[in-house]
């Protein structure tokens, strides 16, 4: 439906631009998410990990690479939920509240509808230097982390903006498959362009 469609596309983007672990970005709620003007008219958007929610048990803020396009999308998906829900959300409202609950309480399982997205656009599975891959939601945190590496970003900053290690940041992203899967990504997502209604586009 509707709701699910919006729900699926604004989690893979926000995990894309921030590096939230999907086991975090699931327990996310409304409250967690800032929007700032610093004293140089500069705009940003912070989304809070609690303790509780972060796997390494530690508070951090994880600042968005697009800030002002990724809180436009939240915002864009607020309106979403309150249709669907029938109330505006308070702070204390999962972002991405599971379907099937009547009054928004709890939170989703994305992991199928990521998948089912992933198989429509023929990426799930590929075979990438011999080897076959399997894309999952954790794909978009990795593609996040390849990006911030390839555009300079130190890795001692990146492991304290994604809740890791540096030497997790070393041994597990492999910058040529992550870049692999950003343009397969990208080509897709291009011709699959949402409009503020959570809609594709080629499906209003």
């Amino acid at each position: 439906n509707r709701y699910n469609i919006a729900m699926t596309y604004t989690i893979t983007v926000t995990v894309a631009n921030t590096g939230i672990r999907p086991v975090e970005i699931v327990k996310l709620k409304w409250g967690d998410i800032e929007a700032f003007t610093d004293e140089d008219g500069f705009e940003f958007s912070v989304i809070q990990i609690r303790k509780e929610v972060s796997k390494v048990k530690k508070h951090r803020d994880a600042v968005a690479r697009d800030f002002r396009e990724t809180f436009n999308r939240l915002m864009e998906f607020k309106y979403e939920w309150s249709r669907y829900f029938g109330r505006e959300p308070t702070e204390n409202d999962y972002v991405f509240s599971n379907a099937k609950s009547e009054d928004g309480s709890k939170n989703c399982k994305p992991h199928q509808s990521i998948r089912n997205l992933l198989m429509k656009l023929g990426i799930y599975k590929q075979e990438v230097e011999g080897v076959l891959v399997s894309r999952t939601l954790y794909s978009f945190r990795s593609m996040y982390i390849t990006e911030r590496l390839k555009n300079g970003m130190d890795a001692y900053t990146l492991a304290r903006a994604c809740g890791t290690s540096i030497e997790m940041i070393e041994r597990y992203y492999d910058f040529n498959k992550n870049i692999q899967f950003r343009h397969d990504i990208t080509r897709h997502y291009k011709n699959y362009e949402f409009s503020g209604t959570g809609r594709p586009r080629n499906e209003e």
